[in-house]
């Protein structure tokens, strides 16, 4: 039996509207959903909490490179404690029992924090990577922490929207088994909710992201066309060495410092470092993306 925000809903719409929306499901769908739902909080705790315990137990993984993932992991597991057991209950009675006006706000802060700081993180590493003069003198705790901080503070301010401001408000999803916005009043308020949940929500931070991976790419792509140059013109001058030592007795090979080898095995160990880094941000994306 639906709730009686919904039926309220419903009277308003025509039939094809309610048919196209309220399809009925079979209990066997329900009861899968269910399943997988329990399956996918299991599985996601398991992994966020290794990433949790890990970072706090691990002296050397608390760099501020790695506050970004660790706030990932701790949204995430925001999101698998107070959003799947309800959905996945909710998939074995097939209907949804519980008070949308709260799971829907946590259930927004999840979304749009999730996506912003997947965001921040593709800009961290567009900074580092791009600019790696720049990033020496802004790579700090305190810089990571503000962006930790500009990404909750961003997610709850538009979750809060319609608890605060009665911007906006939230309902039972159609296969009455979540929450969603309240895709049919039709109120200006309601409207401009929706928008903001589109744009601010979704497309600023998405498109922020892909501005980010794709600068890094091409950067990356530009760095590697420069060094193999560099490395041909290096080639080119040993050979031209080599042939005028051999024409020249008296020559004496000449060696590499210790300093230049050194400087360059660092310069090696921190692009790996940054590529292992960035492979980390582009899967949690993927991730994201796929869920």
């Amino acid at each position: 039996e639906m709730n009686s925000s919904a039926v309220e809903c419903l009277v308003l719409k025509d039939e094809s509207w309610r048919e196209t929306f309220y399809t009925p499901v079979s209990e066997i769908a329900h009861h899968l959903v269910g399943g997988y739902l329990i399956f996918l909080t299991c599985f996601g705790m398991v992994g966020n909490g290794l990433s949790l315990f890990l970072f706090l137990s691990t002296k050397a993984l608390q760099t501020p490179e790695n506050v970004l993932l660790f706030n990932q992991s701790v949204i995430d597991t925001l999101m698998m404690f107070f959003g799947q057991p309800y959905f996945a209950v909710a998939s074995f009675y097939s209907n949804f029992h519980f008070d949308c006006n709260w799971i829907g706000p946590l259930l927004t802060f999840g979304g749009i924090g999730s996506i912003v700081n997947l965001a921040m993180i593709g800009y961290d590493r567009f900074v580092m990577i791009c600019f790696p003069a720049e990033s020496f003198w802004i790579r700090s705790m305190s810089r990571s922490l503000r962006l930790v901080a500009f990404v909750w503070t961003y997610a709850i301010v538009i979750a809060a929207l319609p608890s605060v401001a009665g911007v906006g408000s939230f309902m039972p999803h159609a296969l009455q088994t979540s929450c969603t916005f309240d895709l049919f009043t039709q109120t200006a308020q309601n409207r401009t909710y929706i928008l903001t949940l589109y744009f601010a929500g979704f497309i600023y931070p998405f498109c922020f992201l892909v501005f980010c991976y794709v600068s890094i790419v091409q950067y990356i792509s530009v760095r590697n066309k420069m060094h193999a140059h560099k490395v041909a013109l290096r080639s080119a001058a040993t050979v031209a060495a080599s042939a005028s030592r051999l024409e020249d007795p008296n020559s004496r090979p000449s060696l590499i410092s210790a300093g230049e080898t050194n400087g360059r095995e660092k310069a090696s160990a921190a692009e790996k470092k940054e590529r292992q880094i960035l492979r980390v941000s582009m899967m949690c994306v993927a991730a994201f993306l796929v869920t």
